[in-house]
């Protein structure tokens, strides 16, 4: 029995239902693409957030409130704020010789200096120790001002600089002198695919544990 060949009419509609087919398949890869750029980027906000905020909590916790200063810095283009915070530090908390005899007062001996960078449209977040030229079991703030937020700081220790994360949309520090603590806002923003934007944002307060005396 010969075999009949397919219609013009056949091959058309043979074609249609493949290119729906592609059609769909390219649809699905592109949602699943797009999903793990989405997961992807959250990811990377968490694992920012929690590499800001290790060290920014521990260092805010051992210091005293009478000596931290703060600088705000508007943004007008975002809008946004990059503010600056510095406070009483020791660049050996694990050493005797860091705390005074008798009393176990902490010996403050240098100045931790937290900033967010003006970069558009992410900043980064530094961590920068500086001089402290005269050591002392007081808290002693000082002074701060935009000249201050510089990674050319005049007074940086050696090479001790970290950044923590190139994400940083917004950083507002806010000094509570009537309860002595600190209040930071912070908001992380990264680019999840040609146009989708993550934003993580978190508000929390904190309490210097060596803030003496207390109210």
């Amino acid at each position: 029995m010969r075999r009949r060949g397919f219609t013009l009419l056949e091959a058309v509609l043979s074609l249609a239902v493949l290119g729906s087919l592609m059609l769909v398949i390219f649809a699905v890869f592109s949602v699943g693409v797009a999903g793990f750029r989405v997961g992807t980027s959250r990811l990377q906000l968490q694992s920012d957030l929690r590499r800001v905020l290790a060290p920014l909590r521990k260092d805010l916790e051992n210091s005293s409130f009478q000596s931290m200063s703060s600088t705000a810095l508007e943004i007008p283009s975002l809008p946004a704020r990059r503010d600056g915070l510095c406070l009483n530090g020791l660049r050996d908390a694990l050493s005797d010789s860091s705390y005074a005899a008798g009393s176990g007062l902490p010996q403050w001996d240098c100045f931790v200096l937290y900033f967010a960078t003006q970069d558009l449209p992410e900043g980064r977040l530094v961590r920068l120790l500086l001089r402290d030229t005269t050591p002392s079991v007081l808290s002693l703030p000082r002074s701060l001002t935009a000249a201050d937020l510089s990674l050319a700081n005049p007074d940086l220790i050696g090479r001790e600089i970290r950044v923590l994360s190139d994400l940083i949309l917004d950083f507002r520090v806010r000094l509570d002198p009537s309860n002595q603590m600190i209040q930071l806002g912070l908001k992380l923003r990264s680019k999840a695919g040609k146009s989708r934007v993550e934003v993580l944002e978190i508000e929390t307060i904190i309490d210097p544990a060596n803030t003496s005396p207390r109210l």
